[in-house]
């Protein structure tokens, strides 16, 4: 009986076909040993009424009762089997290690099945692209071919792993890189809508605190790092940094004036409120001072309710 290729690869599949041949082998026991008792009454049947079984009328009497040949119908049907037998014959026998096999004693048969005669023989075919990030390893090609070898696995098996493998890495780092992309832009959001019209000045100001207090070599690193667009509480305690920080000693010089966040326009509006002498607030003043103040509030307001990309909310 032909092992299926798992049972030859698998000491405990091969357990299981062992078991499952034996009770195989017990059942073709019992139906033969039932066949040639149905024989014997049926030759003695025949014996009764001069009826000649094909056996009697064709084999030595020492094999005419074999318990084999009680299954076969007649002597066409054993010629059958003859040359069944005879196309047999010539073919390769595989036999299957046992369940209690070492090693040693598999390598014969993984050899038999199509295993190289050594791991750097594996015909693997380096990937023609990878992901960005993702280069090539020699060791990992060496470890791969390395266990391919000790499992037993053949040409076609190594060949057909090692490319799924590469394929799924590059299907994970798409899927990986998609969302990225949108926690960046999910990130942005909430930075856009927390400094309003001065995020592109916030942003610029903690950028310029990366690159004074951090070497270039690992500003550059850090800014290439998805966490710095992801996070926003990366961006937003390098503003924190900047903003205690005096102008002058900021690498990229001084940040553009005017753009306030939205909280810190309402608290320009309140200061403003509560200044009972401001022009805004101050009936007497010059009319030239009473409408500049109502521009500024005018102004305040807006940047105070200023959503993402600088909508009005």
């Amino acid at each position: 009986m032909e092992e299926p290729a798992a049972a030859v690869n698998d000491p405990a599949a091969a357990a299981a076909a062992e078991t499952e041949r034996t009770a195989a082998a017990a059942t073709a026991k019992a139906t033969a040993d039932a066949a040639a008792a149905k024989a014997t009454a049926d030759a003695a049947a025949a014996a009764k009424t001069g009826v000649k079984t094909w056996q009697e009328e064709h084999l030595p009497v020492e094999i005419r009762n074999n318990p084999t040949l009680a299954t076969i119908k007649d002597v066409g049907a054993l010629g059958q089997i003859a040359i069944d037998l005879k196309k047999m014959t010539g073919m390769d026998k595989l036999p299957i290690p046992g369940s209690d096999a070492e090693e040693k004693d598999w390598n014969p048969v993984y050899d038999r099945l199509g295993r190289p005669g050594a791991a750097k023989d594996y015909k693997l075919e380096k990937p023609k692209e990878l992901p960005p990030g993702y280069g090539f390893s020699k060791e990992m090609d060496t470890s791969f071919r390395d266990m391919s070898h000790k499992l037993g696995l053949n040409q076609k098996q190594a060949a057909g792993l090692f490319d799924m493998y590469h394929q799924e890495l590059t299907k994970g780092a798409a899927e990986q890189g998609f969302q990225d992309d949108r926690t960046r832009q999910e990130a942005e959001s909430a930075l856009m809508v927390k400094y309003g019209a001065a995020y592109n000045q916030k942003k610029e100001l903690a950028r310029n605190v990366l690159y004074t207090f951090f070497p270039k070599e690992t500003a550059d690193m850090m800014l290439a790092d998805t966490l710095w667009g992801n996070v926003p509480g990366i961006i937003e305690g390098f503003v924190a940094i900047g903003e205690g920080t005096s102008e002058d000693r900021l690498v990229t010089g001084k940040p553009a004036e005017g753009a306030l966040t939205p909280d810190e326009a309402k608290t320009k509006i309140a200061e403003i409120y509560a200044d009972p002498k401001h022009p805004y607030n101050d009936a007497t003043a010059s009319k030239e001072l009473r409408q500049a103040a109502i521009a500024k509030m005018e102004a305040l307001s807006r940047l105070a309710h200023t959503g993402p990309a600088g909508a009005t909310k």
